[in-house]
């Protein structure tokens, strides 16, 4: 019988290996009557030997590592959920595309054109993903609802300019990922709180349009993120359960809009939000690079 010190594992590990229903729970079964298979925790991860070598890496919220193919790999990949994922529901800023710097300086522009109080980049990236309403009143609490209108009006002004001098790009990885999942069937959709024509927009510059099945916008929901109300929505257009759906966003919103509407969650590291705001937002897998993604959906 293999015994492992758990002192410094995940807890999130701990449950998809030792809970009957967790993901890992077969693989840990098929350990114990293994003698070539060791095993140890390093930096809160399950490193897993075959004769002195190491074969995979458990994780309680990043993906698993394959290190070389192996038969308890394999039962990993037996053990895969792609199939009961159906549907994949994407952030756009910070997410798919990389728009800070786009965002952060048509912020700045409009703070300046409207004589406001000054904020830093830092302030103003922190409103990345929350309607432009939201994001304005968060910066200035103080602003009376007609001020906060003539925000909203010269920052799509500015934007119009601004998203042709600091041309949002794809992050890395993010096209191929998206292929992966066509690849296997899974569908995916957009929900962000971008006006519905800018995200059409934009999808149409980064040439990924044709790989979403609905994109949903700040103007077809009546509650935003953190509200479940987008996820919903999207879930009933496209005729898919919660429990088959992954929420992926780089923000704690878009992780509590997912969780709230019952779905997986998968926080994302390269855009605007750290790791630990996903964590504390209760994000069930992190990534560090959109690449892991294939990773996430098959646990």
């Amino acid at each position: 019988m293999m015994t492992i010190d758990t002192t410094n594992m995940c807890s999130h590990l701990q449950k998809k290996l030792f809970e009957e229903d967790g993901a890992y729970h077969r693989l840990w079964i098929a350990m114990q009557d293994d003698p070539e298979l060791t095993a140890v925790v390093r930096s809160r991860q399950l490193h897993i030997y075959r004769n002195g070598k190491k074969v995979l890496v458990l994780a309680g919220k990043s993906a698993s590592k394959v290190i070389r193919e192996d038969k308890i790999c394999e039962m990993l990949h037996d053990n895969s959920n792609h199939q009961g994922i159906q549907l994949v529901i994407f952030d756009f800023d910070g997410t798919l595309g990389d728009t800070r710097g786009t965002i952060v300086a048509t912020m700045q522009q409009t703070i300046s054109e409207l004589h406001l109080p000054e904020k830093t980049d830092e302030e103003c990236a922190s409103t990345i993903g929350l309607p432009l309403k939201t994001c304005f009143r968060k910066l200035f609490p103080q602003l009376r609802d007609e001020e906060i209108e003539r925000c909203v009006v010269v920052y799509r002004r500015v934007f119009e300019v601004n998203k042709l001098l600091y041309k949002p790009v794809l992050f890395p990885h993010v096209k191929e990922t998206l292929t992966w999942l066509k690849e296997h069937g899974i569908k995916m959709t957009v929900a962000s709180s971008r006006t519905t024509f800018s995200l059409h927009d934009l999808l149409d510059s980064l040439e990924i349009a044709d790989y979403f099945d609905y994109v949903l916008g700040s103007e077809d929901v009546t509650h935003s993120k953190p509200d479940p109300e987008p996820v919903l929505i999207t879930l009933e257009k496209m005729g898919v359960d919660a429990a088959r759906t992954l929420v992926v966003g780089d923000m704690a919103v878009d992780i509590m809009m997912g969780a709230g509407a019952g779905c997986k969650t998968c926080g994302v590291t390269f855009g605007n939000g750290t790791y630990e705001e996903l964590s504390q937002s209760g994000a069930e897998f992190i990534i560090n690079d959109m690449a892991e993604l294939d990773g996430v959906v098959g646990e």
